[in-house]
């Protein structure tokens, strides 16, 4: 493994300028068409849940950036997996005794489907620094955040009036989550031909929309992979494979988190999926691999090299929240002194949880409550300390749905890049209308998603030799 050393500086640019000046120039009328176009064609995907701010442009980055971040995101997926199979030794039981995982929530192992079925689609957490990548955590799984919204709003940004004029003159491009979890289906089935189910439940539509799932399904079948959104509390397993409506499945990709709500609804039909010997594409295994202890354990490794150790470079200090010595920048120190003491500085994250479930930003919490919530989490033995990072404010244009009209946002994002086998997959965004990074943990507070994408790939002028 090689870590890239070439310089990164992973802000938005010239193009991302140009893109916005070509939307302000837009008269009153056609930036509303503008804006209503893209609305539409992103409907009921959640992108403005939680705001009425409909993201009329990407992010978009020069090409050098883009791909050193898909190369960070790739080499450090590789150490962390790398890390966790090494504990395993071959018994994933091992690995979740190492990461904290009660005896009652194992209910999928031992596990059947390969690795490459499990852990072959991914997205890190990151937020830029001085235009550096901070790699905050990384999520394993088919059910993942921003994988169907991205590739819908790229494209309609895409086929707007000011995109088709940005990526001619830029050459502008994107990768799409949809082509590369086709071709990962693709490559991980054991024989060519039949149907694929995509399991998931009608209420975890967003805004109780179904869109999202039957999207991807369409996606998947226009392209030689028959697929059908299937409904998991309806699909029948037994060892002849799955079935729903009559229609026998070849496999299934599982496009939903197995909650406390879902397993207690659904224990038997999730431990017979996971054993059924269907190929299954994001199986609960995959769980494990989230785990921020082992993000923590790379810190506390003597045996990386040099490479490895740069790699790290890219990722805030992170430990487990244990009284006791802990490496950190060569030194030693106790992780629970340290975030005691450096309050402003510090994260409390849960090891299992996901989502922005029972994180503490140390910035937002009052002393007395921080003194509270730092004792609890260190009795738990459940949790990870991480240095925060002072996260770039980045520009971006919406359209206000309720003030009719363009706005500019400049606050944090939080970048979503995907990898997908050995593919990049896009990346999407979350941004809170308000330059506060503690909004980027409530969701309540307003958050649009958005996407990134790289100029400089393949201008006109290049292609003529200009």
């Amino acid at each position: 493994m090689h870590a890239d050393a070439s310089p990164v500086d992973l802000r938005p640019g010239p193009a991302h300028r140009d893109w916005a000046r070509r939307l302000t120039a837009l008269s009153s009328g056609e930036a509303a068409r503008t804006g209503r176009g893209i609305e539409y064609s992103c409907r009921e995907l959640g992108i403005w849940q939680y705001t009425d701010l409909v993201p009329v442009q990407p992010f978009v980055v020069d090409a050098a950036s883009g791909r050193t971040l898909d190369r960070l995101n790739a080499q450090l997926t590789r150490l962390l997996v790398d890390h966790a199979v090494d504990i395993s030794g071959g018994d994933f039981g091992r690995l979740a005794d190492h990461t904290g995982v009660p005896q009652d929530a194992r209910w999928f192992l031992p596990a059947a489907q390969p690795l490459g079925r499990v852990l072959g689609c991914s997205r890190a957490d990151v937020l830029v620094e001085s235009g550096q990548p901070k790699f905050l955590e990384f999520n394993f799984g088919a059910c993942l955040n921003g994988a169907t919204p991205t590739p819908v709003l790229t494209e309609a940004l895409f086929k707007s009036g000011p995109g088709i004029e940005a990526r001619r003159a830029h050459g502008i491009g994107a990768q799409s989550t949809f082509a590369a979890r086709l071709s990962w289906i693709v490559d991980q089935l054991p024989e060519p031909g039949g149907r694929v189910a995509l399991l998931g439940f009608p209420w975890d539509g967003d805004e109780g929309s179904l869109r999202a799932f039957e999207l991807e399904a369409a996606y998947h079948s226009a392209h030689g992979v028959p697929c059908d959104f299937v409904p998991f509390d309806e699909v029948e397993i037994d060892a002849g494979g799955l079935h729903w409506q009559g229609v026998t499945y070849a496999a299934a990709v599982k496009y939903f988190m197995a909650s406390e709500r879902v397993v207690g609804e659904h224990a038997d039909r999730l431990v017979a999926l996971e054993q059924s010997g269907v190929p299954l594409f994001g199986g609960q295994l995959a769980a494990l691999f989230t785990s921020k202890a082992l993000l923590a354990d790379l810190f506390q490794r003597t045996d990386l090299t040099a490479d490895q150790q740069r790699l790290l470079d890219h990722v805030p200090w992170t430990a487990r929240l244990q009284e006791g010595p802990a490496r950190r920048r060569g030194a030693l120190v106790d992780a629970a002194e340290w975030a005691a003491s450096h309050r402003e500085n510090a994260v409390l994250k849960p090891c299992n949880a996901f989502g922005s479930r029972g994180v503490v930003l140390g910035s937002a919490t009052p002393a007395g409550d921080w003194e509270r919530l730092l004792k609890d989490a260190v009795g738990s033995d459940d949790y990870v300390v991480q240095e925060a990072v002072e996260a770039d404010p980045w520009p971006l244009l919406y359209w206000d749905r309720q003030r009719e009209e363009l706005t500019e946002v400049t606050a944090p994002v939080l970048l979503g890049p995907f990898r997908v086998g050995e593919r990049s997959g896009g990346c999407y965004t979350k941004q809170p209308r308000v330059n506060e990074a503690a909004r980027l943990l409530r969701h309540s507070d307003g958050l649009s998603f958005g996407c990134v994408v790289t100029a400089g790939e393949d201008t006109p002028a290049k292609r003529h030799g200009r």
